[in-house]
C-alpha cells in the first residue's frame, strides 16, 4: 500500500488538479446560470488555473519523495526504516581532536631558474 509512495502522490496530484479543473468550470457555469455573472466567469477562468498550480506542489512533494527515496536505495538501507545510516562513512573528528599531525610536503630539492628572453617593460634598466 505504502510501497512506491512518491509515484502514488504525483498520480493523486495530476487526478486531483483535473478533478478540481473540471468542478470549478462546472461551479462557474452553475454560478452564469443563477444569475451572478462576474463571478461566473472569473470562477471559469480562475478555478482551473489555480487548481493547475496547486497541483504543482502536490507534485512536487511526491517528486520530491521519490528523488529521496531513489537517494536511500543507492546509499543502501541499513535500517528497519529505510533511513541509510551513513554514520560510518563521516568523520567526525574536528582538527583540535585530530592526534595526528601531518608534516607539511616538502618539494624535492632543486634550482629555481628563470629563462629570460626579453627585458621585462616594468624594470628600469
Amino acid at each position: 500500500m505504502y510501497a512506491n509512495i512518491g509515484k502514488k502522490i504525483m498520480i493523486l496530484a495530476v487526478v486531483i488538479a483535473i478533478i478540481m479543473m473540471i468542478v470549478s468550470a462546472l461551479h462557474g457555469v452553475i454560478l452564469l446560470i443563477k444569475g451572478q455573472g462576474v463571478i461566473g466567469v472569473i470562477t471559469m477562468v480562475f478555478g482551473p488555473f489555480v487548481s493547475w498550480i496547486a497541483g504543482f506542489f502536490i507534485y512536487g512533494f511526491g517528486r520530491l519523495i521519490d528523488n529521496t527515496d531513489y537517494i536511500a536505495r543507492k546509499m543502501g538501507r541499513r535500517d528497519g526504516f529505510g533511513i541509510p545510516d551513513v554514520s560510518d562513512k563521516l568523520d567526525w573528528s574536528t582538527p583540535e581532536e585530530d592526534e595526528t599531525v601531518e608534516e607539511p610536503v616538502t618539494p624535492p630539492n632543486f634550482i629555481a631558474q628563470r629563462v629570460v628572453t626579453e627585458k621585462d617593460p616594468d624594470k628600469d634598466n
